[in-house]
């Protein structure tokens, strides 16, 4: 596995303004600068595997994806292209209470959720037939089990909306998660949790914001031609063995 430094090859492991011609300027903006630390610009070496596939690309993520280093650019991440899309509304830090808590549950009250996203009538004119969605933001690379976890709870919540109605929420989505597979796929999709997620470069006409249910995409939207594609998916709507 080679690392990236100047075209052709060439491992880096100190990046600052002063050797910065010898890197590529879409490597710098899209790889290293997202990750570069507070010390002059230090970072540890990106491979080019590393470079060419988000930090998680798999069928079984455990990971989160992308390059984002901190949640709050993250949470930028995901909001420009919702925004962009037209198809939402977006309620950020969203508060909520439980309504069917366990025994002994130590939270019963006093819920957040990072986005909540209102359906718009564009969205409804393109098919969508279900509620509104929850999203818990993280940064890349974390793993993805503890924040799914508190995705369940969420789904049995009543959130307080900007408009102050209590509204249940119809999905909840990790971002950013790519689509994920075998078991955990099939135990996240009856429960209505997925990933969501970016795909293709920005200027691919394929560039699509996604969002699975394990397997399933419920939703997907191609940002460069402001195409939509709405599947209503029986998923999540089953009783008893499924």
């Amino acid at each position: 596995m080679r690392t990236l430094g100047k075209k052709g090859g060439g491992a880096f492991h100190k990046l600052n303004h002063a050797n910065f011609d010898a890197v590529d300027q879409d490597i710098f903006d899209l790889v290293v600068q997202p990750w570069a630390g507070n010390q002059g610009g230090r970072c540890m070496g990106i491979s080019e595997t590393e470079f060419r596939q988000p930090l998680n690309s798999g069928q079984e993520p455990n990971l989160t994806c992308g390059n984002y280093a901190g949640e709050q650019d993250s949470a930028r991440a995901f909001d420009v292209p919702v925004e962009r899309s037209g198809l939402f509304e977006i309620w950020r830090e969203v508060t909520g209470e439980n309504l069917h808590p366990l025994p002994k549950m130590n939270n019963k009250r006093n819920y957040r959720i990072d986005r909540i996203l209102a359906p718009t009538e564009k969205l409804k004119i393109a098919g969508w037939d279900k509620g509104y969605i929850g999203v818990e933001i993280k940064r890349s690379g974390i793993k993805a089990g503890p924040p799914i976890s508190q995705m369940f709870d969420y789904l049995h919540c009543a959130w307080k909306s900007p408009r102050n109605e209590w509204i249940l929420i119809d999905y909840c989505f990790l971002w950013p998660l790519e689509k994920c597979g075998n078991v955990a796929a099939s135990i996240m999709a009856q429960n209505r949790v997925g990933g969501v997620c970016l795909r293709y470069p920005p200027d691919s006409e394929y560039h699509r914001l996604q969002f699975f249910l394990g397997e399933q995409a419920v939703l997907v939207h191609y940002l460069n031609t402001d195409h939509t594609e709405v599947k209503n998916l029986m998923i999540g709507n089953r009783t008893g063995s499924r």
